[in-house]
């Protein structure tokens, strides 16, 4: 169910209840002229955020221990499916794959200028940059983040904005996420195909991503690059994001196409970006060019005139010794008072592994992250003795009418238990008093 313009309480409850009692449904456009204003901004402002307590860095700084028997680990790796890997804690930094989702919010104010311009196009273009922006997260980040458990949550509550995801699936590992505002939706379930080619760990994105402008009801539809750990064995390890991608406005017929270069010998290459913003007959009307790691311009081709679309935030003093987290990133794992008086005994910021790596505490943290792969096996197992299909609390599996892809959409009722108290419906993944 999506949220748009001013519309009939009726109508929103009906496309509600739709969503929430079908496990087969399909996604239409009907889904996302649905909403009232009035009640989606009562629900941001009736939210704790709870993030008062801004912070500037970690509690502890990053351990070295990276360097350690790294071909003893990775020699195993080849030609595997990272997914069902163990990773050792010193490869992994203290972020959970869910909260990893959430980094692309940092630069949500795109999507609002992309729903406050009147051209179609320039649109088209600010949700293109929306999606580079977001890789400037993975600049010298070369460790990785946690798997979430099946069933683990996070939600992120910004200005005017809230963000939940949920990990839908174990086998394969498949994370839905789901963010609104007054003025756009954005959406989707992601599955990261892990493989160990000898010198190269290489992401490949499975899942859509979709951007959704309420004032002009248009839908866009992103398609993602690879991203890449490189030199992991001999040189200087860095991380790449790499190929020809395309997102379209399904509404107009409009297309960004994106080309990710890859980088070459020497560095050639290195985080640049070019493309260009067609209409709907194909006809180049804006060349784009930048990088994903520092800014994005683009240029109307009849006129030369170019406009900078995205410039990135400074980076954090000692970001260095903090994992290279933008400050952003810092905001994730935060866990105040607030929150955790609010948030489920699922979600991510509860889990013990991740909560003992960013304290520097690795041994612990090793300990726990194999407490909590145990735990889960332990699921898995009476899953199948009961013959239980595991099901999603928050989304519903459907299928998609334009991509014709399964997915998997926000049933709204996480809000509805935040604001009660009620987490009945959850089991109990973390100790929540730890």
């Amino acid at each position: 169910q999506s949220l748009g313009q001013k519309e009939d309480q009726s109508q929103t409850e009906g496309a509600k209840q739709r969503s929430q009692s079908s496990d087969s449904v399909s996604l239409s456009e009907e889904f996302f002229d649905t909403a009232n204003e009035e009640e989606i901004s009562k629900n941001l402002d009736a939210t704790v955020r709870g993030d008062v307590e801004h912070r500037v860095g970690l509690p502890a700084k990053r351990s070295d221990l990276n360097k350690i028997s790294v071909w003893q680990v990775l020699k195993d790796m080849i030609g595997k499916d990272l997914t069902h890997f163990s990773v050792p804690i010193y490869f992994i930094e203290p972020i959970g794959m869910m909260q990893k989702m959430a980094e692309c919010l940092a630069y949500e104010d795109l999507l609002r200028r992309a729903a406050h311009h009147p051209d179609s196009l320039m649109r088209l273009a600010y949700v293109a940059t929306f999606l580079i922006a977001q890789y400037s997260c993975t600049h010298k980040r070369t460790k990785k983040p946690f798997n979430p458990i099946l069933g683990e949550t996070f939600e992120y509550v910004g200005s005017g904005y809230k963000f939940f995801c949920e990990q839908v699936s174990h086998h394969p590992p498949i994370s839905a996420c789901h963010c609104h505002s007054d003025l756009y939706e954005f959406w989707m379930h992601t599955h990261m195909k892990f493989s160990f080619w000898g010198k190269t760990l290489e992401g490949v994105p499975l899942g859509s991503m979709n951007v959704y402008l309420k004032p002009y009801k248009e839908r866009y539809i992103l398609g993602r690059p690879a991203t890449a750990a490189c030199n992991v064995i001999i040189g200087n390890m860095y991380m790449d994001n790499y190929g020809e991608t395309t997102t379209v406005n399904t509404k107009t017929g409009e297309k960004a196409k994106i080309n990710y270069n890859r980088c070459g010998w020497f560095g050639k290459n290195y985080a640049l970006v070019n493309g260009t913003i067609c209409d709907a007959n194909g006809n180049t009307v804006y060349e784009l060019t930048g990088t994903w790691i520092d800014s994005v311009k683009l240029k109307k081709i009849s006129t030369g005139e170019e406009t900078l679309l995205w410039k990135s935030h400074p980076l954090p003093p000692e970001w260095e010794s903090f994992y290279y987290f933008p400050e952003f990133t810092y905001q994730l794992n935060n866990l105040t008072p607030a929150l955790r008086e609010v948030l489920p005994p699922t979600d991510s910021r509860f889990r013990s592994d991740q909560r003992a790596l960013e304290n520097g505490n690795l041994k612990l943290a090793q300990a726990e992250k194999i407490k909590l792969e145990e735990m889960q096996r332990a699921m898995r197992k009476e899953r199948e003795k009961n013959n239980v299909k595991h099901k999603p609390v928050y989304y519903v599996e459907m299928v998609d009418d334009l991509t014709k892809e399964n997915t998997y959409m926000f049933n709204w009722k996480y809000w509805d238990d935040r604001e009660s108290g009620n987490w009945s419906r959850l089991p109990k993944l973390f100790d929540t008093n730890s």
